[in-house]
């Protein structure tokens, strides 16, 4: 445990409230803003005490600004840019990056993987390192005990994410990755999503993983065990999902209530359960204390993006700390 998890976990949240009505007792003002370039270049010609290094990393840099030029007189400058036109030889280099990245994966795994099924994998995910590494680690688990990866893998198990950058928040979430799911809010945000659409994502996966975890701790859900392979999952899961699912729709009531039976049912399509054996293999990670805690922070979020005046970013990243942090006991 670290300070930061310690500082930032959901219980201990509530010093902002605190903070917030004890300045407004006071009459206390916040100051005038300060450009937060400006503060930062004063900070790097100070210098840093003692062994202290801080480290900037940006998408894009202007080099005729005086941040830049302090940095650069300061410290070191390190430029890890990738061509980002459409020009052949700009495309030749991202694809080259893209290779490397997947040679390194794939040999750590004691994979292989036809060409047209990486050229498949790099078209279908973009020139994203951070969903590449985590696509083809999804088509390292689907395969199992099997060497070689190939098109119809790619095809069968990987979403278009370049198109659907929701998916990668909601994966990092079921991972646990906090710092994954932050970094892919940053896109989102910068790519003028909108809050409220990004929460009722969060809100939708957390959903799922109930119901799962609703699974597991039933008796249809012996037959899961954690760490199965997929080949196990399809042969001997799937048909306890099945029974589940028509056990939930025929213990609703009709009407209404059926309805939303149907909307709960687990396997939506039999056709595809590679996505449903992702989903048990997260609930692993989830204690059922995580997720009604999860459904508690959904509230507080929801509410305080309708009702406060507060940025909306900071909501959001608070609610995505609660939900990755700690497990339950």
């Amino acid at each position: 445990e670290t300070i930061f998890d310690e500082f930032f976990s959901s219980k201990d949240m509530r010093w902002v409230e605190t903070l917030v009505d004890y300045c407004k007792e006071n009459e206390l003002k916040i100051p005038e803003h300060e450009s937060d370039g400006k503060v930062l270049e004063e900070a790097v010609q100070k210098g840093f005490p003692g062994e202290n290094r801080l480290v900037i990393t940006a998408e894009s840099v202007d080099k005729r600004i005086s941040l830049y030029k302090a940095v650069s007189k300061n410290g070191w400058v390190v430029d890890c840019s990738v061509p980002a036109g459409e020009r052949q030889a700009e495309k030749i280099a991202r694809e080259k990056i893209c290779q490397e990245e997947m040679a390194s994966i794939l040999k750590g795994a004691g994979k292989q993987m036809e060409m047209e099924a990486s050229a498949a994998l790099v078209e279908m995910t973009g020139f994203d390192l951070k969903r590449l590494d985590q696509n083809l680690n999804i088509l390292i688990q689907y395969t199992g005990d099997r060497k070689r990866i190939t098109r119809k893998d790619v095809e069968d198990v990987i979403s278009r994410t370049k198109q659907d950058p929701v998916y990668a928040l909601t994966h990092s979430i079921s991972e646990k990755d906090a710092s994954g799911a932050l970094f892919y809010l940053d896109s989102l945000l910068r790519n003028d999503f909108h809050p409220v659409q990004i929460l009722s994502a969060v809100a939708n996966q957390i959903r799922k993983l109930m119901v799962v975890k609703d699974f597991v701790q039933s008796e249809y859900g012996k037959s899961w065990r954690t760490g199965s392979h997929f080949s196990y999952f399809r042969e001997q899961v799937v048909p306890a999902l099945l029974d589940f699912d028509t056990r939930l729709v025929e213990s609703m009531m009709e009407g209404v209530w059926k309805k939303s039976a149907e909307g709960l049912k687990i396997l939506k399509n039999p056709g595809n359960v590679y996505p449903v054996y992702m989903l048990l293999k997260a609930s692993d990670r989830f204690h059922e204390l995580d997720l009604l805690n999860a459904f508690e922070e959904l509230r507080e979020a929801d509410r305080l993006l309708k009702t406060s005046s507060r940025n909306p970013r900071f909501i959001l990243e608070r609610l995505i700390l609660g939900v990755c942090g700690k497990e339950g006991s």
